[in-house]
């Protein structure tokens, strides 16, 4: 029996952990319950139900002594995938790393969707979930207004079907609306919000857009192909949430011992490296793409947080707070 550690994993959602089942099914001959609980951080109930969930979907297997064992090369069932199947399938890029080159089901997630894909275009009644998928992400900290709702079921129809959008966007730094059509690649959440990676017809180029700044979008009947040569990991390396500078910067931060272990409890979006110092402090080492928006949140440990390098965003940091100690020096 292939024994695969790198498999082991625990709180997997749904989707992911019926796609290690399948993949532990194919590299062993006889599988238990136990085994799959074990590898997949649950209990042999909850095994009992996602192997009735595979066999439901087309995957058959045999059941004795010995355990699970998979049947190869069955024929094709004609079964559809239902609401919350296809739900799932669609929204695995905001909800786990598996669309990640690096994640070892990769693959298996891009031929699934390509199947998806051939399913709505051969006519079935998948696009009646998508009413309703606007709804049911909880990305945002507050409610979404309707017309927010609207874009978000719109953004993943088109993501999902491959169709180019025209909309009006809120320039934010210009603070101004543009039409413009877009061909968008990924939906990515960051910091509470979702953004759109899209090839931008008017500025013949990839950039990212915040979904709640759409003012108005609706699906065209062009269909795009997203370049072969782009990946999103690329794309979104060395940056510390989603907007990238030309220029990759490396920051030292010495954090004080009272918020040492916060930092070294959270994720990040890029490589971080930590050195524990005597005094229970630690220093940070980072390097990104988009100094602004690391000294925001840098900003936010106060006196718990220095900035040792660079030396010119050191000096600026000086200065801003130069000015806000004459500022609260003042008297109102």
């Amino acid at each position: 029996m292939v024994r695969d550690h790198d498999l082991q994993r625990k709180g997997l959602k749904p989707v992911e952990r019926l796609f290690y089942i399948l993949r532990y099914l194919h590299k062993n001959d006889w599988v238990t319950a136990g085994e799959l609980a074990d590898l997949c951080g649950t209990s042999e109930r909850t095994i009992y139900r996602d192997m009735q969930t595979l066999e439901k979907n087309g995957f058959y297997y045999t059941q004795g002594k010995n355990g699970y064992q998979l049947i190869e090369n069955v024929i094709p069932t004609t079964s559809n995938l239902n609401e919350d199947e296809f739900l799932a399938i669609a929204l695995s890029p905001l909800l786990s790393p598996m669309t990640q080159q690096t994640h070892s089901f990769y693959s298996t997630y891009h031929k699934a969707m390509n199947k998806v894909q051939t399913l709505l275009k051969q006519g079935t009644d998948l696009s009646r979930s998508f009413p309703h998928i606007g709804e049911r992400i909880r990305i945002h900290s507050q409610k979404m207004s309707d017309e927010h709702l609207h874009n978000m079921q719109t953004m993943i129809e088109a993501i999902t079907l491959n169709r180019s959008l025209d909309c009006t966007y809120h320039a934010m730094f210009r603070d101004e609306d543009t039409e413009r059509t877009i061909d968008p690649y990924y939906l990515v959440p960051r910091e509470g919000h979702l953004y759109v990676i899209a090839y931008c017809n008017w500025r013949e180029t990839i950039r990212v857009f915040r979904l709640n700044r759409f003012k108005r979008m609706s699906l065209t009947d062009k269909t795009f192909k997203m370049p072969e040569d782009f990946n999103i990991d690329d794309y979104l390396a060395n940056r510390w949430s989603i907007i990238a500078s030309d220029e990759a910067t490396t920051f030292c931060i010495h954090f004080h011992h009272d918020v040492a272990r916060y930092i070294k409890e959270a994720d990040y979006y890029v490589d971080a490296r930590i050195d524990d110092q005597p005094d229970g402090s630690i220093h940070f080492f980072v390097t990104v793409k988009g100094a602004d928006e690391f000294l925001r949140w840098l900003k936010q440990f106060g006196t718990s947080a220095e900035l040792l390098s660079p030396t010119e965003y050191r000096d600026q940091l000086l200065f801003e707070y130069e000015q806000l100690v004459d500022m609260y020096k003042k008297y109102p």
